[in-house]
């Protein structure tokens, strides 16, 4: 969290695994009054013995002062990359984000729910074809 009359103050910070090799980083926080963002926030990775990677986001919105911003970010370079947040000529660090509850187990319900909707297709497939030969 930010101090109170900083320019930003961060509210959430969280990484949701999307696959085994992407995680969903989401971001709100309040911008000050005197905050004027000019252009899209963008997250900044920098790792350790890497490139630093300045990543647009999939999202982002401003409402009555609170910025909320979706970034996908490979899910290795989180473990040890240094984060900030860079918008409006500003340059924020971040510290490193909460994961999700449950998430591990909601990516492998989806993934599951995917394969059986896979198989579902399928087996219309057949019940079509069957039904042809039968006619």
């Amino acid at each position: 969290m930010s101090p109170r009359g900083a320019a930003f103050e961060l509210v959430r910070f969280t990484r949701t695994p999307v696959t085994e090799v992407v995680a969903l980083v989401e971001l709100e926080g309040r911008l000050a009054r005197r905050t004027v963002r000019t252009s899209a926030p963008r997250l900044l990775v920098e790792l350790e013995d890497g490139p630093r990677r300045e990543l647009k986001p999939v999202a982002a919105s401003t409402d009555d002062g609170i910025l909320r911003a979706s970034f996908t970010v490979p899910a290795d370079d989180l473990d040890d990359a240094t984060l900030a947040l860079a918008f409006g000529g500003l340059l924020l660090d971040l510290p490193a984000p909460d994961p999700v509850p449950d998430a591990d187990r909601i990516v492998g319900l989806t993934r599951e729910l995917n394969a059986l909707r896979r198989e579902r297709a399928g087996l219309h497939e057949d019940v079509g074809a069957a039904k042809q030969r039968a006619a």
